[in-house]
């Protein structure tokens, strides 16, 4: 497969997954710029003997999501204000008002959740991983990879039933 597309097939995913990382839309750009960027200096070195295209190209993501904020010092991985605006685009009004308000509060809870949780929920069920893959590219064991998603999704409820 050429570089282009291997772009034009993963382009939506790769930029879904940095809208989650990021602060806001501008930084998602940014974001999805670095990382195929760093995908097309490291597109000839890959080996399918070694993983899947998949894990391969999130693995990579990952780690510029990571250096981009290390480099930053930027502490803070989400800002739900900043997405209001992409939320908010309306179809109905009355279903849209409904549909915003129960992401900002999934936001809001996802937010309230460490790091490592937000970017492996992320991947199970933004960009559809399972938990082979997952732990592939965070370096985690399956099993492991399993109780952290079990924990934080039951985290999530108690966020949103109002328990914590």
């Amino acid at each position: 497969m050429d570089f282009s597309l291997f772009y034009d097939k993963y382009f939506q995913r790769v930029h879904a997954y940095a809208c989650y990382r990021a602060s806001g839309p501008q930084e998602a750009d940014e974001l999805t710029s670095l990382i195929f960027e760093k995908l097309f200096k490291k597109f000839s070195s890959f080996n399918p003997e070694k993983a899947n295209m998949e894990v391969w190209l999130f693995s990579i993501a990952k780690n510029v999501v990571i250096d981009y904020y290390r480099w930053n010092k930027i502490r803070s991985f989400f800002s739900i204000t900043e997405y209001e605006e992409i939320l908010s685009a309306p179809d109905d009004t009355a279903i849209s008002a409904q549909k915003l308000e129960e992401q900002k509060l999934l936001f809001s809870a996802l937010s309230k959740l460490p790091q490592r949780e937000r970017e492996i929920l992320g991947l199970k069920y933004s960009q559809g991983f399972n938990n082979k893959e997952i732990a592939a590219v965070t370096g985690l064991t399956e099993s492991n990879t399993g109780v952290i998603i079990m924990r934080a999704v039951k985290k999530l409820r108690n966020i949103l039933e109002g328990e914590i």
